[in-house]
């Protein structure tokens, strides 16, 4: 048996990482939804039992469906994710292994796929993330033929990704382990948008920290946050990925949800003050195990205490009032939702105003479950290679929300220069590609 830590969280597949070399194809997301988009799907150790729930289910919600019995192959399950065609990944502590279900399963439905056995490497595995979308570091979006299952292992102290069509003892496509990689009980994993893995590690004895790599071996962090006080992890049990900029972090010790900054260049042991704490007895949040976002940018929050998911506003800091509480069985560790990125903006014009450029676009016809708002900026033409995405310091360049309007105002453009206006959708689960880009050049004499 692992000796994996009954508290067990959630790290929801927000965006894909550029860093993973794909194995082999894989279906893509349907073009319509095998379930609704913005399904909640809570995984409960205890009693062995994943559960789907509908839209913003509230209260006693009936689950739309349940996957519990002897054949489902789940044992102390310790997080749940969905990939963009629904089909939905379970770890399982207690025995070791990686299970598949169809979108639709229910009751005592036979895994689609399995990964188990010696050659795995799987060692308590506690949270895992989905890379399908391949934004970041090595490749440009829009490239979803193929998916990762990224693992975080808490007692083999790894990060292991495994190609989603291979079964059985396989052998993980790439790994992150050793002694420089400052890997500690590593209980929660996401991908930040620039396509790294961020892990939570939480050592028995030690000080916890976060760290994130750019590339799989053994490596060292190029990024490590430990806070100090009154601001230190005390209890660090998940996390999700807001957008390029923030991550967000639940403390079982603190009884918080903490959002911090995250930057590339900073320093690779960083000490940072959070943006904003959501803490106190209005919330509810007692003992948290996990957090998801919606496709909207809510906050998802699972206490280890009652089982609760307690849902806040995408912005809530303080004492701050849920939106919704879900209550579930005792034994839920975590929640994952389904949703998929939006399409892109149509219909992207610029018109100039002497040193400015008014960018206006169309809503997407589809925003996979939500929509956050837009990136939208005017960039220089030596920013992008053959494709239409900027490429930007090695290609470390993801979208943050510029705005939630359908326009945007861009000053202090040089004369005589070239530019390429874009505009992507962005929600919790990534970002488009850009409406068709509008290349054009300031004159040199302004037009007023």
């Amino acid at each position: 048996m692992s000796s994996v830590r009954t508290r067990v969280v959630l790290t929801i597949a927000l965006v894909g990482a550029g860093a993973l070399t794909p194995a082999a194809t894989r279906a893509v997301a349907a073009s319509s939804p095998p379930i609704p988009y913005g399904t909640m799907w809570t995984v409960d150790t205890a009693n062995d039992t994943l559960r789907a729930f509908s839209v913003g289910a509230s209260g006693a919600s009936v689950p739309l469906a349940v996957v519990s019995g002897a054949s489902t192959g789940l044992d102390a399950p310790s997080d749940v994710a969905v990939d963009q065609a629904g089909h939905v990944f379970a770890t399982n502590s207690g025995n070791d292994s990686i299970t598949e279900y169809a979108a639709t399963a229910d009751g005592d439905a036979t895994p689609a796929l399995m990964i188990q056995g010696p050659q795995t490497g799987l060692d308590g595995p506690s949270s895992i993330t989905i890379d399908e979308f391949h934004y970041g570091i090595h490749a440009l979006p829009g490239n979803r033929d193929f998916e990762y299952l990224v693992v975080s292992n808490a007692d083999g102290n790894s990060i292991e990704a495994f190609d989603a069509t291979n079964g059985g003892d396989a052998l993980p496509a790439h790994s992150i382990q050793g002694p420089k990689t400052d890997l500690d009980h590593p209980m929660a994993i996401a991908l930040s948008r620039f396509g790294e893995p961020m892990v939570v590690n939480n050592p028995e004895t030690g000080k916890p920290t976060i760290t994130s790599y750019e590339s799989f071996g053994n490596h060292k962090p190029i990024f490590e946050l430990a806070p100090r006080a009154p601001h230190r992890l005390k209890d660090p049990t998940g996390l999700a990925v807001i957008d390029d900029l923030r991550f967000l972090v639940t403390d079982a010790g603190r009884d918080s949800v903490t959002e911090f900054s995250y930057f590339p260049g900073l320093p690779r042991s960083t000490d940072l003050l959070p943006n904003r704490v959501v803490h106190g007895a209005d919330t509810g949040i007692v003992d948290p195990s996990d957090l998801s976002l919606t496709a909207d940018g809510r906050i998802a929050v699972t206490n280890a205490s009652d089982g609760s998911v307690r849902t806040f506003a995408s912005d809530a800091r303080g004492d701050e009032r849920p939106l919704s509480i879900l209550s579930s069985p005792a034994g839920t560790a975590g929640s994952a939702v389904y949703g998929v990125p939006p399409k892109h903006p149509t219909d992207l014009r610029v018109r100039l105003r002497g040193h400015h450029a008014r960018l206006r676009w169309t809503a997407p016809t589809a925003t996979g479950g939500g929509l956050e708002g837009y990136y939208a900026d005017v960039l220089p033409r030596s920013w992008f290679g053959s494709g239409t995405h900027p490429v930007k310091h090695a290609n470390r360049f993801a979208p943050i929300v510029t705005t939630t309007a359908d326009h945007l105002k861009i000053g202090h453009l040089t004369p005589g220069h070239t530019y390429v206006a874009i505009s992507e959708a962005v929600n919790a689960f990534g970002y488009s590609a850009s409406a068709p880009p509008v290349t054009f050049k300031v004159p040199k004499r302004q037009v007023r």
